[in-house]
């Protein structure tokens, strides 16, 4: 979650709102695993992105996640 953090900060976005998916011990070190909205959408500088994070990557159960670009 720390490194998506830092991509919107570049981007010139905002961190939405941090929707857990699981148990979450080590919100830092989480792997974000979807985001909204979608990366193919077109955004504005200052708009925000919230992100769904898991714990563990081996955890996941479904491979329809987004990657942040």
């Amino acid at each position: 979650a720390k490194e998506a953090k830092v991509i919107l900060e570049q981007s010139n976005l905002k961190v939405g709102s941090i929707i857990s998916e699981g148990e979450i011990l080590d919100t830092i070190n989480a792997i974000v695993i979807n985001q909204r909205p979608l990366s193919e959408s077109k955004l504005q500088a200052g708009d925000m992105v919230d992100l769904v994070i898991k714990q563990f990557i081996d955890s996941l159960q479904s491979t329809d996640s987004t990657i942040i670009e």
